[in-house]
């Protein structure tokens, strides 16, 4: 069973990745929408479980920003 701290990685990593993702498709391209709401949705998570602050500093330690 994974631990918490491997959950998270894996929460953050697959955050980070879609919102690269989202930036790289131009707004108006044809599955920007989706794959925003894909983002969101993972960024939803984080929010519910009170992460924001750690998963920005994830962000910054692992260059996604």
């Amino acid at each position: 069973m994974a631990d918490t701290a491997s959950l998270k990685e894996i929460l953050f990593r697959n955050s980070a990745e879609q919102c690269k993702v989202c930036e790289a498709i131009p707004f108006e391209a044809v599955g920007h929408r989706f794959e925003y709401e894909k983002f969101k949705m993972l960024h939803e998570v984080i929010e519910e479980a009170d992460l924001e602050d750690e998963y920005q500093e994830w962000r910054r330690a692992y260059g996604y920003v």
